[in-house]
């Protein structure tokens, strides 16, 4: 079968599957409006899947063939607590909003299923297209291994998208990223320091252990983290995004403060090291100022870290594509954190950019941002190119 023309037939249905879910974005690993909606796409293609994730995930099954290679496709499909403002006639009224394009990515994979489920019979593999939850919540890749996507059929190799919508690019061009550690994307966690006083009168700070100081004094030991016992050519981010301290009061020393903020690198030993000294630094920052401190490390996913092999598959897949544009290799990761960086964690895989060129009322508008929107009509080129790909990994 011709993936190419098959995609473009179909290039109507995937672009409404893609409004359809724009309108109904839900959050975190509940998203039961929209696994129906998937669950019913693949009811009407004959494709079997099984749920998991408390019934949001979805693992559909394709292939006839048991003794070939298993191909997964993941596409995360939950929406942002952003209130939309693109004006569209298909734009979410429900306070939520798909800002980051996780529509456009199930939307995508529905194509690939439709492509691969008309060609079962050539084949010479299996496909798990795993429809995942709580990408946003870098929770929903870790509920899926743990209720066994990966498995039976154990998944040999995985492929991941995202769509992005660029200025300054050709629609339709795809981007991956190559550097010596093959890293895509940083690893991302969060803490949360409490810091425990003893509140009072605030004209008698002697009869007190006010929290605030030792709060103070770990704001700025934290940024030195950094910039003193990071090497410069170590990418590593620490924020702190969240400071709490009393009430209203102009009179009161309270009993508590927090700070609260994450933490991005691209290596997993610069990731050990930076969980340490936040410990390390807050216990001696509060003991030097007679308070008392807990240290919450809330562990979020590791860095994504692609196989070249199967970057190579993508790429070289991409250069037969009628209607390619630009290859962008660029050698620079993200900061941000990707969750399927789990799922690689346990199998070999590939992540790319399909890249689309909108406006949106005359801009731009990055990512997570209300206004933001990407070129929908082309979607069918990414699901012709991820059913492509999917192929010619199941011959290697």
């Amino acid at each position: 079968m011709n993936i190419q023309e098959y995609a473009e037939k179909i290039q109507g249905e995937i672009t409404d599957w893609r409004r359809a879910m724009h309108q109904f974005p839900e959050l975190g690993v509940s998203l039961p409006k929209t696994a129906r909606y998937i669950a019913g796409q693949l009811d009407r293609m004959g494709i079997s899947y099984s749920k998991c994730a408390d019934g949001s995930g979805i693992v559909a099954l394709i292939g006839k063939h048991n003794t070939g290679k298993t191909v997964g496709l993941r596409a995360d499909m939950d929406g942002l607590p952003v209130s939309e403002k693109t004006g569209l006639d298909f734009a979410s009224s429900n306070g939520n909003m798909h800002a980051c394009g996780h529509d456009s990515h199930a939307a995508a994979a529905l194509g690939a299923a439709k492509i691969l489920k008309a060609m079962e019979d050539e084949l010479p593999g299996r496909v798990k297209i795993l429809f995942q939850p709580g990408e946003e919540t870098l929770d929903g890749a870790k509920a899926m291994i743990k209720d066994g996507a990966l498995e039976n059929p154990k998944v040999d190799v995985l492929l991941a998208m995202h769509t992005m919508n660029k200025e300054n690019v050709k629609n339709g061009s795809i981007e991956i990223v190559e550097n010596e550690r093959h890293v895509y994307s940083a690893s991302s966690d969060a803490y949360i320091i409490r810091i425990y006083g003893k509140g009072g009168h605030a004209a008698m700070p002697e009869n007190c252990v006010d929290p605030i100081l030792p709060l103070s004094q770990l704001i700025a030991a934290i940024q030195q983290i950094v910039s003193r016992e990071i090497a410069p050519i170590e990418p590593a981010v620490i924020t702190i995004s969240g400071v709490h301290a009393g009430n209203e009061s102009f009179n009161v020393i309270p009993d508590y403060a927090e700070l609260r903020g994450t933490y991005r690198t691209q290596n997993p030993f610069v990731r050990t090291y930076i969980t340490k000294r936040l410990k390390e630094l807050a216990s001696a920052v509060c003991t030097a100022f007679r308070a008392s401190c807990d240290v919450q490390i809330e562990e979020g996913v590791p860095s994504l870290v692609n196989s070249p092999e199967v970057l190579d598959t993508i790429a070289d897949t991409y250069q037969t594509m009628k209607w390619k544009q630009d290859l962008i290799r660029s050698s620079t990761p993200l900061m941000g954190g990707e969750d399927a960086a789990c799922f690689f964690e346990k199998v070999p895989g590939g992540y790319f950019m399909f890249l689309t060129n909108k406006t949106c009322k005359n801009s731009y508008y990055p990512v997570h941002n209300a206004m933001y929107d990407l070129d929908d009509e082309i979607l069918y080129q990414a699901s012709g190119l991820l059913a492509e790909t999917i192929v010619n990994l199941m011959k290697k």
